[in-house]
């Protein structure tokens, strides 16, 4: 659309949200999600413009429509993966899905972890693994955290957020850390390279004081060096430990009110993707529909 903003209509919106939605990236159509941010972008960036006296009308954004997506696979072991892509006929994109998929089992956890100990090229990555593992944390709130975050005495930690408000740019959820994790951050804390950042880049020049954070990038390639030709190169980012930490809350039948509480922002489509790992308590509900039955 070449238009002046004071032109732009909801039409000439919508005719933009249909091309992008068969504009592809890569083999990849631009997802619905995706685009429905472009438009939370751009309606805060109208709405600034009108504040400012730089432009005097700007379409409505309310009733736009955006294409349908398909929901996603519920959270799945290896084991079950592999199983599905064994009996063939699966195309890449579709092997992909399941892959972004997976969870890992409390053991295996541990198992990648461990590897992760004994190869790490540096020496922050191994407490890095361990603190995204066992908190559920997002890659970017571990690049956000700061060691004053951390009270290994009472064994928690603070998380700074930036997804779950609207009206805040940052909140903060309190997590609980287990044991495991509270004597890896303690040693990794007492060698600590010096800076304010938890897991810093000073791998990059340790001649340089480490005042910055990890990069997203740094992070992803880190973590993909670590992996790399390993049984755990399917791992395809941090948010399986993530989801992982979910699922084995769930399986162990914690609250739900605790998992919400830890994971943070949680939506219901989520909780959908990893409730099936409780399978005890929906047979415990359903078993009531023939006590009846039964007793007669």
């Amino acid at each position: 659309v070449n238009k002046a903003v004071d032109a732009l209509t909801t039409h000439d919106i919508q005719q933009f949200i249909n091309a992008e939605s068969r504009r592809k990236v890569g083999k990849n159509c631009i997802s619905p999600d995706t685009i429905k941010r472009h438009m939370d972008t751009l309606r805060c960036i109208l709405n600034w413009g009108v504040k400012q006296e730089l432009v005097q009308q700007i379409p409505t954004l309310s009733n736009l429509v955006f294409g349908k997506r398909d929901e996603k696979l519920p959270f799945m072991t290896r084991t079950e993966i592999e199983a599905i892509i064994a009996r063939g006929g699966i195309e890449p994109g579709k092997i992909k899905q399941l892959w972004d998929s997976l969870y890992l089992n409390i053991h295996e956890v541990q198992e990648v972890v461990e590897l992760v100990r004994k190869q790490a090229r540096y020496p922050f990555l191994y407490p890095m693994f361990v603190f995204v593992a066992y908190t559920g944390a997002r890659r970017s709130e571990m690049m956000r955290a700061t060691i004053d975050d951390f009270d290994l005495v009472s064994g928690t930690v603070l998380i700074r957020e930036r997804k779950r408000s609207r009206s805040r740019s940052t909140t903060y959820r309190r997590v609980e850390l287990p044991s495991c994790c509270i004597t890896v951050l303690k040693e990794w804390f007492a060698n600590h390279p010096g800076g304010q950042y938890a897991f810093c880049q000073n791998f990059l020049d340790p001649e340089t004081p480490p005042e910055n954070p990890l990069s997203a990038d740094q992070a992803r390639i880190q973590f993909t060096k670590t992996l790399r030709n390993t049984k755990w190169s399917v791992v395809r980012g941090f948010h399986v430990f993530r989801h992982s930490y979910a699922s084995n809350l769930a399986t162990k039948q914690v609250d739900q009110r605790i998992i919400d509480k830890h994971m943070g922002h949680q939506t219901e489509e989520m909780r959908h993707r990893y409730q099936h790992l409780a399978p005890d308590i929906c047979r415990k509900a359903v078993e009531v529909l023939g006590e009846s039955q039964t007793s007669a």
